[in-house]
Formats: structure tokens, C-alpha cells, sequence
């Protein structure tokens, strides 16, 4: 954890759930092991904070999962101006190929902020899903974190 003082009675777990649901875009890292790779992507959770994406199989950041897994996600609203809040997500990402697989992210990824998800239903069959298993989650809330980001223990954020 980086090096700040604990504001009292700060629920990070539900900072974190509030940010995520606000945000409909993200941005994704992705390197090949040489070149570095920035995407604007659409993301859905599950209970485990497991992320969701889908994308063109010949996309940059799809070519270079398949040669280095790691990725690095910043969430965050562009718009804020005064005090920002956001995550920052490093994880591992795997395409998912098994049927099973499919079917159960595809659940998170049409019901997750369903105000928009109806618009990524057609030709679904041209797309891969890819699964991000997060590693580290950060929180950056300059509201009550100044400067300083706070990592929050996945054991926290998932689903007991």
C-alpha cells in the first residue's frame, strides 16, 4: 500500500463497486514484450471482479495477449474536473475458448450495466471474449486520498 494516512470510516470496497458502475469505458495496456499497446475498452465484472472484455480477433491488444498475458486497466470518468477517482487494475488476460467458458462470461457481460449492454449483441460469432483475472486493484481518490493511491486486497472486493 502506498504511503498515506487512512481517512476514517472510508468504505474502499464500495468506493471501488461505486467507480466501476459509473465508468462504461476503460483503458487496457497490453504489450507483445517489445511494443506497448493502449485500448479503449467496454468492461463487465463478476462477483470475483474477474473482467470481461470482447474484442476483433486481429486487435493489437488480442495479439499481444497471446504473446504476454499481462495487461494493465485504468477506469476512470474523463469528465471529472475538481477531484478525479478511479482504479487502476493490473491482471492476467486469457481469450476464452471453451463453450462453458463463453456462456458464463457472456452472462456478466450482457447484464453488467445493462443501460448499454444491448448495443454489443450483433455478430457476436466475430468476436473473442477475453477474461482479465486481476492481480492488484488500486484506488485513486483525491477527494480523500490527496495524491496517493490505496491498494485494495482482492480477498475484499470478491464475493464471499
Amino acid at each position: 500500500m502506498d504511503n498515506f494516512k487512512s481517512p476514517s470510516k472510508y468504505d474502499f470496497k464500495l468506493k471501488a463497486e461505486e467507480c466501476f458502475k459509473s465508468v462504461f469505458f476503460s483503458s487496457i495496456a497490453s504489450t507483445d514484450g517489445i511494443n506497448v499497446w493502449n485500448s479503449i475498452l467496454w468492461l463487465a465484472k463478476d462477483e470475483n471482479w474477474n473482467l470481461y472484455f470482447r474484442s476483433k480477433p486481429g486487435r493489437n491488444h488480442i495479439l499481444n495477449i497471446a504473446k504476454n498475458n499481462n495487461v494493465s486497466i485504468a477506469i476512470y470518468d474523463s469528465k471529472q474536473i475538481d477531484s478525479i477517482t478511479g482504479l487502476q487494475i493490473t491482471g492476467t488476460a486469457e481469450v476464452l475458448n471453451s463453450a462453458q467458458d463463453i456462456e458464463k462470461a457472456m452472462k456478466y457481460y450482457h447484464n453488467d450495466k445493462n443501460e448499454i449492454s444491448n448495443i454489443y449483441t450483433e455478430d457476436d460469432a466475430k468476436y473473442v471474449l477475453v477474461k482479465i483475472t486481476p492481480v492488484r486493484v488500486f484506488i485513486y481518490d483525491q477527494s480523500r486520498l490527496g495524491d496517493n493511491r490505496v491498494e485494495i486486497m482482492l480477498k475484499d472486493l470478491r464475493a464471499s
